[in-house]
């Protein structure tokens, strides 16, 4: 995997929405509820939480999902793993002594930080907790990492890129799981001090269908309610009109949707995917929050390629199908900020008397990537413009909001 192909795994989720589903428009519920009032604040407002692509930093951090707990936040992100002298992989790249990680040998996979001051700071594990499977469906990169805990078990679930015949099949997810029993440890016993790791599920939790005509053909971007003893797993499904080839294959012609399907805690399939909650690309990239009663979605809009203009949004429901329409909540700024090209992938933390609000912060800066040497920064230029003068970084943002009016 070179810099290209980490752009098209970690950005594919809103890309191909605004590629092919932009112009649809979210489904009306039958009794829509009364949208809530949240009014977010980066705090800080002048940098990242995480920044990125030097050494000590992640390489990318993108798609997070961070839980908490009373050790602290513990945030899962997708990461670029570069392979060092030794066999090993790390989270981290080190522009001056570019030797010391092959890119050559690169791949994408879940990595994990902990924080003990409410995601101001960070503690970083250097090697994956959850990489890329053997199976044929999830033996390429695998992305947006969501977690849950169920009893002494965590649950990870995930997009896989996976391949046909042995053939990469490009463009196309499938949904994974991996479970780590905690045995009676904290969550940082486990991912930090002994490097556990979690094992995948052998079969898909939701397959992509290659035979039938705008369906579920693609599945990506987990993210689950435990709720009334039954994972609630939500996430975002591409139907094709040519299911069996890639998605950008001449002729395609793609829908976007927001799906539900029911699994038990054993994650046996109790209730199959649902007919679309939202349509168009109103709501990628998705964290469905169960809260003060109701259902909180938090999700990314695709306005142009690149995640460039994309916002975060929210919506509320009652029941969990029917959502009010998303509303922006947090947008680019402008100028030098490290999310002055886009935001997606939120992922919040509810605390009592707030809301703290995780997302990936796209920054990009008016000149060529320049990977290796003094001024080096690991990035990656626009696919859409792959020629311009112009390097992309990702990091983690963080704001806050009141609780109260919810």
């Amino acid at each position: 995997m070179n810099g290209a192909r980490l752009l098209l795994a970690t950005t594919l989720a809103g890309s191909l929405s605004l590629i092919l589903g932009c112009g649809s428009q979210p489904s009306s519920p039958d009794k829509p509820p009364q949208q809530a009032s949240l009014l977010f604040v980066r705090e800080p407002s002048d940098r990242a939480v995480i920044s990125s692509g030097i050494a000590g930093w992640p390489s990318l951090v993108s798609d997070p999902c961070v839980i908490a707990d009373q050790e602290g936040y513990h945030l899962f992100y997708t990461a670029f793993f570069c392979q060092k002298p030794d066999g090993s992989f790390s989270y981290s790249w080190d522009p001056q002594h570019p030797e010391a990680c092959d890119l050559r040998h690169t791949w994408g996979a879940t990595a994990y930080a902990l924080s003990r001051d409410r995601g101001l700071t960070w503690e970083f594990r250097s090697t994956p907790v959850v990489a890329r499977g053997t199976a044929e469906w999830n033996n390429g990169d695998i992305e947006t990492p969501f977690v849950t805990r169920v009893g002494d078990r965590l649950y990870l679930f995930y997009s896989a890129f996976g391949s046909r015949g042995g053939a990469a099949l490009s463009h196309r997810f499938q949904l994974g799981a991996a479970a780590l029993d905690l045995s009676g440890r904290s969550i940082s016993q486990a991912l930090l001090r002994t490097e556990g790791t979690f094992v995948h599920r052998t079969a898909p939790v939701v397959e992509a269908d290659l035979v039938e005509r705008n369906g579920v053909n693609s599945a990506q971007e987990p993210s689950v309610v435990v709720k009334d003893g039954r994972l609630e797993l939500y996430f975002v499904s591409l139907g094709l009109a040519l299911p069996d080839q890639d998605v950008v294959a001449p002729g395609q012609a793609v829908s976007i949707a927001l799906r539900l399907a029911i699994f038990g805690q054993d994650l046996a399939p109790l209730e199959p995917p649902t007919a679309p909650l939202l349509t168009g690309a109103v709501a990628n990239i998705p964290e469905v929050r169960y809260f003060d009663g109701r259902y909180h979605l938090f999700a990314t809009t695709t306005a142009l390629d690149d995640h460039e203009g994309d916002e975060i949004t929210h919506a509320v429901s009652d029941d969990g199908r029917h959502f009010t329409t998303p509303t922006a909540i947090l947008t680019r700024r402008s100028g030098n900020a490290f999310d002055n090209w886009g935001l997606m992938a939120p992922t919040v933390v509810v605390e009592p008397e707030s809301v703290l609000l995780f997302y990936t912060g796209w920054e990009a800066q008016e000149h060529a990537c320049a990977i290796t040497g003094p001024n080096g920064r690991m990035g990656m230029a626009p696919e859409s413009q792959a020629q311009a003068a112009r390097c992309l970084y990702a990091a983690l943002g963080r704001a806050t909001s009141p609780r109260s009016g919810l």
